[in-house]
């Protein structure tokens, strides 16, 4: 016998899914299912003691386990995710939004209309959105202003009150698709509240700090756009006023405080401008910290602003190919949690080449890092851990 368990969830902001052109794309069961997975061998232990130790379940937790010879056993339940009405759809862009690009990719891939996402976290559609761009490398980001449905099934309901159990908790530790930890791809169980995910978030231990802001509007691409603001604040902030480049940087007055220089004064000055001069000893590969790339666009420190393209790699090459943000912004209707995770031990103290077109340049990020204090520095954001 089957047994059918459904549970409805809100969609936040907009997914943005690597095969968006499918029919009614949606939040996928292979990205959702091993975080359930993960959830239930690694974390239900601590979030409900009594079910995980429950003998009548101890049958049901292995079938999410190895087998004896360390191999994933076959799944024991069926997991879709149902979209209940008809796609939205948004183009995210980093910089101003046109309009006109979206009449212009509406008709091209025959949507319907499309609703901008400007200065958001989402670069890659710079290129294509080129006069001369290909239009077929473009991402739109699908949103379902109905409650989607998650449809469970299953031969063993002890299966199903698992994966039940699991599911707020995940939605709530979790954004889904490409640049989750910017907020794009956040749902949500119908009903939960901004001070219920608090709580969910809060008691998660791989969570070191946290701290929330209300939002004022909740339009999906509102949440998005201010989410790119926030983060920008963190980590990197530049602009041009009379003529002359201003920055500002949470992550850089906290190194200052610790005498620590970031790269970015040195980079835009030397390698971008491909001059021949050294960092002295206080420069520190800093925004490291905050996420990894291996192209940068690092401004001439002129006006009008002009950028060169900067490579970036470990060293030795490849130790480090890949580092996402230790930030993740998850958003509610009303609330923005911006989240602190663990940085690796491998980053800090860790060696990168920097690379412009004609000179390259050894610099280390720095060997430590606090997130109790960093986020004394913050003053626009409530401290809820």
């Amino acid at each position: 016998m089957t047994f059918i368990r459904t549970i409805p969830i809100v969609q936040i902001t907009p997914l943005i899914h690597f095969q968006w052109t499918q029919e009614n794309p949606c939040l996928r069961a292979t990205e959702l299912k091993p975080k359930i997975q993960t959830f239930i061998t690694e974390d239900l232990k601590r979030v409900d003691n009594s079910l995980y130790n429950n003998k009548e379940y101890v049958e049901a937790i292995k079938k999410f386990l190895p087998d004896k010879d360390g191999q994933p056993r076959p799944s024991p339940y069926r997991l879709d995710v149902i979209p209940n009405s008809d796609p939205k759809w948004y183009l995210p862009v980093a910089g101003k939004y046109d309009a006109a690009d979206g009449n212009t990719i509406s008709k091209f891939f025959g949507t319907g209309p499309i609703t901008g996402i400007p200065n958001s976290a989402y670069f890659a559609n710079a290129e294509p959105l080129k006069r001369d761009g290909n239009k077929d490398a473009l991402r739109l980001a699908v949103f379902y202003d109905e409650p989607l449905t998650i449809r469970l099934s299953s031969f063993d309901p002890k299966v199903l009150d698992l994966v039940e159990k699991a599911i707020p908790y995940v939605l709530a530790y979790h954004n889904f698709g490409t640049r989750q930890s910017k907020g794009f791809g956040s749902f949500l169980p119908e009903g939960m509240s901004s001070s219920e995910l608090e709580k969910h978030l809060a008691e998660n231990p791989s969570f070191i700090k946290i701290g929330k802001q209300n939002i004022s509007d909740a339009k999906p691409e509102k949440i998005l756009e201010k989410i790119n603001t926030e983060y920008k604040a963190l980590k990197n902030k530049v602009g041009f006023a009379n003529g002359k480049s201003t920055n500002s940087s949470k992550l850089k007055d906290y190194f200052a405080s610790k005498n620590i220089e970031w790269e970015k004064n040195f980079v835009s000055k030397e390698l971008a401008q491909e001059k021949g001069g050294a960092p002295g000893p206080r420069v520190h590969y800093v925004r490291a910290l905050f996420g990894l790339a291996e192209l940068y666009d690092y401004p001439k420190l002129s006006y009008p602003i002009n950028k060169a393209k900067i490579t970036i790699e470990s060293v030795p090459k490849d130790k480090i190919e890949r580092f996402a943000s230790p930030l993740l912004l998850k958003p509610a209707k009303d609330q923005l949690f911006l989240i602190a995770r663990p940085i690796p031990k491998v980053m800090l103290g860790a060696s990168f080449l920097f690379t412009g077109k004609r000179k390259s340049q050894n610099l280390q990020t720095p060997a430590h890092f606090n997130w109790d204090e960093f986020f004394k520095l913050l003053n626009t954001w409530t401290h809820v851990k």
